[in-house]
């Protein structure tokens, strides 16, 4: 008995065949990888000259803050950013803060301080209802206030101007698009808070960083 070897067995047609398959599917492939290349230069080619929003805005605050020895420290995004970023900048200035401010922001963790910093604006406003109704788009000041107390709820205009009069600090805020504004307290004060607004930091919406000095 003896073994046929393997061209002896399927013969040269099938070999033929089997290369030609062969040729077929490496052709292909590299049409393939052709088709892919073209899609990416294509993609590539429709991009170049698209502006990221948030490069755009981190570019224009670096133009308004460098030249002022100024930077911005991140803050975590999560509903609380406008009170972290101005509890970070207490924190930082509570040497400066009038002594009953000072007080309480001395006993805050590291990192911390935003719930009490919402405490504080909520109260401030509960004893101020006629100064901040006015501006709040609701009916019911009662429930925004105590959303602002006890939710993540984001704050804005209206708590910036509470939260400088309860401060007793001028808050600066600084953003990409509009000049820098500062919200006052009541009486004269050298205490200057600062914090960055940010609309396209990230997809959930707006943000709030802190701003410190570069040196």
């Amino acid at each position: 008995y003896l073994a046929r070897s393997p061209s002896s067995r399927w013969g040269p047609c099938a070999l033929s065949s089997s290369v030609e398959a062969q040729r077929r599917e490496s052709g292909h492939a590299i049409l393939k990888e052709a088709e892919a290349r073209k899609r990416y230069e294509e993609a590539k080619e429709a991009m170049k000259d698209w502006d990221d929003p948030k490069v755009a805005e981190d570019q224009r605050l670096a133009m308004q803050l460098e030249p002022q020895g100024l930077k911005i420290t991140a803050i975590q995004a999560d509903g609380h950013c406008l009170y972290r970023a101005l509890a970070h900048q207490c924190m930082r200035s509570v040497d400066e803060l009038e002594p009953e401010v000072a007080s309480q922001v001395a006993t805050w963790e590291q990192g911390g301080g935003h719930e009490q910093m919402r405490r504080m604006c909520a109260t401030f406003m509960k004893q101020h209802t006629d100064d901040f109704a006015p501006f709040v788009d609701t009916d019911d000041f009662g429930a925004y206030v105590d959303k602002i107390e006890n939710s993540a709820e984001w704050g804005g205009d209206v708590e910036l101007m509470a939260l400088a009069r309860r401060l007793k600090s001028h808050i600066h805020v600084y953003s990409a698009q509009m000049s820098e504004q500062t919200f006052s307290p009541d009486a004269a004060s050298g205490v200057h808070l600062r914090v960055s607004f940010h609309k396209h930091a990230f997809g959930l919406g707006e943000h709030y960083n802190s701003v410190v000095p570069i040196a």
